[in-house]
């Protein structure tokens, strides 16, 4: 019998990282990738440089190539270092990515970026054929009572609160068609409900959405293609009451001034949910707290500075979010144009006695003839 083999997901990961990343990050930084993946949990940097046959420079650079696409993030403390693996992003996510998917076909051309995208329209491969598939065996079920349902429920991990507050009875309705049973999975309505509470979406807008997301003929249902068309849509920012309870989507474009959110802050936004575990309460207090010790700006280093010093802090809730915002010993006037810690360790370079000199005569022609031509 001749056997296909369907790769799971980590496979398809490192798919990614040798046939999308790769281009940008080069072969030193892959290498790193991969030995990181497999060496001890506790190693000297010296040991992992040798491991990886990647020294002195070549190393520094190979990590810093992993931080800029996301692949790696790392923090220090005196003498210890800490390097935290992150999954590579999906072919697909990779390809939409405002940033690295524009940079990937500045990279490999237009022609090649058509052929990737094309890779990603995959035949069914078990189209025409039967499910064998196995059941699981429930009958040890049987003997469950109300007893160990209690002592379960006390003891199973918390439900996101977001995931609760979505009225999947309104969702429902009228959905039994489009929207099958067998599609339902715990893995699918935790990601709708969370889309919806992050992003601002009703649970009638949520139905047109999901619809959009499912192929009526292979009853599938696209997760990734769900995620795009939220991410490119625009809420509507409605009066509440508790505005921290608000979508952290919503929440943004109300602070700028009703003016739609990016692409990268929205996905932004959804890492804080989904890498930092944050509810809304805590994203939007972050978000106001980022925008304002930064001039409201809203940049990814000093979100994820923050996020993971609040982490750390075991911070669950606003109040616990406004106690380590009162504990930063920065200044926290509203009109203080604060910025990260890293922004002042960027190198500067002074201006040539050439380019001033420069500059006074452009300055001198202004101020004579007004006419602003340049000379040079």
């Amino acid at each position: 019998m001749k056997c296909r083999i369907v790769r799971a997901q980590a496979a398809i990961q490192r798919e990614s990282l040798y046939l999308y990343y790769y281009p940008l990050i080069g072969k030193d930084a892959c290498i790193l990738y991969e030995i990181l993946q497999c060496c001890p949990e506790e190693i000297r940097s010296s040991d992992l440089e040798t491991l990886c046959d990647l020294r002195g420079s070549r190393f520094v650079q190979a990590r810093k190539k992993l931080e800029q696409y996301r692949l790696l993030r790392t923090f220090v403390k005196q003498d210890d270092m800490v390097l935290m693996i992150q999954a590579p992003l999906s072919p697909a996510d990779f390809l939409r990515h405002d940033t690295f998917g524009r940079m990937y076909m500045e990279a490999v051309g237009s022609k090649r970026f058509e052929t990737m995208k094309a890779r990603l329209q995959q035949p069914d491969p078990a189209k025409g054929m039967k499910e064998i598939s196995e059941h699981i065996d429930t009958t040890m079920l049987n003997r469950w009572n109300q007893k160990k349902e209690d002592a379960y429920e006390t003891m199973r991990p918390a439900r996101r609160q977001r995931i609760e507050s979505f009225r999947f009875d309104v969702f429902f309705q009228n959905m039994d068609g489009i929207f099958p049973q067998k599609l339902r999975t715990p893995e699918n309505l935790t990601l709708i409900a969370e889309l919806a509470s992050l992003n601002g979406i009703s649970e009638t807008d949520m139905r047109k959405f999901v619809n959009r997301a499912i192929n009526p003929n292979k009853q599938t249902f696209d997760a990734e293609k769900l995620k795009h068309q939220i991410y490119a849509s625009r809420p509507k920012v409605q009066p509440v009451t508790d505005r921290y309870a608000m979508a952290p989507v919503a929440f943004l474009q109300e602070k700028q001034g009703d003016a739609p959110v990016s692409y990268a802050d929205k996905l932004l936004i959804q890492r804080l949910a989904d890498e930092y575990g944050f509810g809304n309460d805590v994203i939007n207090t972050l978000i106001e707290y980022v925008l304002k010790m930064t001039n409201q700006k809203f940049p990814t280093a000093y979100v994820e500075k923050v996020a993971g010093t609040w982490k750390r802090l075991h911070v669950q809730n606003r109040e616990d979010a406004l106690a380590a915002v009162r504990s930063d010993p920065r200044p926290q006037k509203q009109n203080t144009a604060s910025v990260p810690d890293w922004y002042n360790d960027v190198e500067t370079e002074q201006a040539g006695e050439d380019l001033m000199a420069k500059v006074r005569r452009q300055q001198q022609k202004l101020k004579g003839d007004g006419n602003g031509t340049n000379e040079d």
